[in-house]
């Protein structure tokens, strides 16, 4: 194997090059559904979730509690969401998918995998499992540093 020798050689740029691409497609595949990227990740959580808090939620999606509010009240007029309080705490909202939301979020998820598809072709499944393993384990020592400097 070829040492690493110019700049878009180092680790830390080929990861964020590949980032950009997969950001991209994925906006982009996103987007083809008729929803912002935000409103599909909202989406897909509650779809994932069964349900969940906004607080909640709105780590998840590690945007600010209002600017999930505006995220939820689109998807709200378009009858995809629903909101309810918790009855074991007044001051928590649940929110929910609706039975409209199904279809899209099918049509989110097959579109999300196709990136996946065109993007890992050329890594077996295996390297795909590793990949995603490793990448899982930044994601855990970033967070990790995260706490440490608040």
């Amino acid at each position: 194997m070829p040492a690493a020798n110019g700049v878009m050689d180092r680790l830390g740029f080929v990861l964020a090059r590949a980032g950009l691409v997969v950001n991209a497609r994925m906006q982009a595949a996103m987007t083809a559904t008729g929803l912002k990227p935000r409103h599909c990740l909202a989406l897909l959580h509650l779809a994932d979730s069964g349900g969940m808090s906004q607080l909640a939620l709105a780590h998840a999606l590690e945007v600010d509690p209002s600017v999930l509010v505006s995220i939820l009240n689109d998807l709200e007029r378009r009858e995809f969401v629903t909101r309810q309080r918790d009855p074991s705490d007044r001051r928590r909202h649940v929110v929910r998918l609706t039975e409209q939301a199904e279809a899209v979020v099918a049509e989110i998820e097959a579109a999300v995998a196709g990136v996946e598809h065109s993007v890992f072709a050329e890594l077996s499944k295996a390297d795909q499992r590793a990949l995603g393993i490793l990448l899982r384990r930044l994601g855990a020592a970033r967070d990790a540093l995260e706490c440490v400097e608040d």
